[in-house]
């Protein structure tokens, strides 16, 4: 066997190769991907006129191609803005109201609010620069993995952040350490 004769037989082999990955993710691969967006911040007043509650609106996008489960939505304060399921450090839950769990199907979007008094003594000072408020969501995929989505909004204050603060970029499923 000549070289000129192997050359083909190499690249067939290839093609061969490339149509079966081909193949294989087009019927049996089904990606999971989700989108989180932060969408507004409203206040609610008590009657001396001061800031008592805060609401959190988020989008949740199912840009995949399978079924996720959003399993719990949390409010936490800790040491990472990466959230428990993906850092070991501990983090404390703020009471917020509760988000029932939902089924997003691909091409879907859902909305939830988050509401919670601004006087848990719990959430950080503005001196606590170690510390991170972040919006946890964990989901479950359809094909039983289990993932985390977490979004830092440590700056949200009364008033701000600018446009183009990191706050309003979306946040994407990230895996678990523990899958």
């Amino acid at each position: 066997m000549d070289l000129k004769d192997l050359i083909p037989i190499v690249l067939s082999a290839l093609a061969l190769l490339l149509s079966a990955m081909t193949w294989f993710l087009a019927y049996f691969h089904r990606r999971s991907k989700a989108i989180l967006c932060y969408v507004k911040r409203e206040f609610g007043v008590d009657d001396n006129g001061s800031l008592c509650k805060r609401e959190l609106t988020y989008s949740f996008s199912n840009t995949g191609e399978q079924s996720l489960y959003v399993k719990v939505v949390n409010l936490l304060v800790g040491e990472s803005p990466l959230g428990p399921l993906r850092h070991s450090s501990s983090y404390n839950i703020i009471q917020t109201n509760i988000i029932q769990p939902f089924i997003s199907n691909p091409g879907q979007i859902e909305t939830f609010t988050l509401i919670h008094d601004l006087g848990d003594k719990r959430l950080p000072d503005d001196d606590d620069k170690d510390k991170f408020t972040i919006v946890q969501v964990v989901v479950i995929s359809a094909n039983g993995k289990r993932y985390e989505m977490s979004h830092d909004i440590s700056k949200l204050g009364p008033v701000g952040p600018e446009a183009k603060d990191l706050i309003w970029k979306s946040a994407s499923l990230g895996k678990c350490k523990y899958n």
